[in-house]
């Protein structure tokens, strides 16, 4: 029996056919800009002309999918799940789409009993506000996740010792919007002193 699954997303829709062998013969990725009704049908029509699938299973996800109430399935039970069948070893999933984002954990060899699951609220601003929920989970600011992430990353490119300077403003008119930027500084030495550097911005216009 073939093996349909079709991701029906807020911005694209993701198909994917396996044969009997659970073997991946057939995939495609579009983005949809709403209309993914009509594409939708010709995907599905051309696929019946080009595989003989008089005996399908069928199964559908993602926001939009939940349209089609007899074959939907939640996002969560398909992110688990579709991992678990290629890796039981997996420790946690993260999942970036349009509007929403997840992050999985809790996976003990397979099982998903004790599975957690995080994620934004959906939002037209994107997934950009999950990292600030998860982020607000540990206590810190953004800003202060920013420096943390950025100084593991030269770190481990062999710039061990890692200062910043200043701190980011934010807007008086809105609290979610920096009006600045902050400077890194990386160096594979020790860094001894910072000094501040006033800027002369009426000799910068001569």
């Amino acid at each position: 029996m073939y093996k349909l699954g079709i991701d029906i997303g807020y911005s694209s829709i993701k198909i994917n056919l396996l044969n009997q062998k659970n073997e991946l013969i057939y995939t495609n990725y579009h983005i949809h800009k709403t209309l993914w009704k009509d594409f939708l049908r010709k995907e599905i029509s051309s696929l019946k002309e080009t595989f003989n699938l008089s005996k399908i299973y069928i199964g559908i996800t993602g926001e939009q999918g939940k349209f089609f109430k007899d074959y939907f399935i939640n996002e969560v039970l398909c992110l688990s799940k579709g991992a678990i069948s290629l890796n039981t070893n997996i420790a946690s999933i993260m999942e970036l789409g349009a509007q929403s984002a997840r992050y999985l954990k809790g996976f003990e060899e397979g099982n998903i009993k004790n599975l957690q699951v995080f994620s934004n609220t959906s939002c037209s601003a994107g997934t950009g506000s999950f990292l600030e929920e998860q982020v607000s989970r540990l206590g810190i600011d953004l800003e202060d996740f920013s420096k943390l992430a950025l100084k593991e990353l030269v770190g481990d490119l062999g710039f061990k010792y890692f200062k910043t300077v200043d701190n980011a403003r934010i807007s008086k008119n809105n609290d979610k919007i920096y009006t600045s930027t902050t400077v890194a500084i990386a160096s594979k030495y020790p860094i001894k002193n910072l000094k501040k550097v006033d800027i002369d911005f009426l000799a910068l216009k001569k």
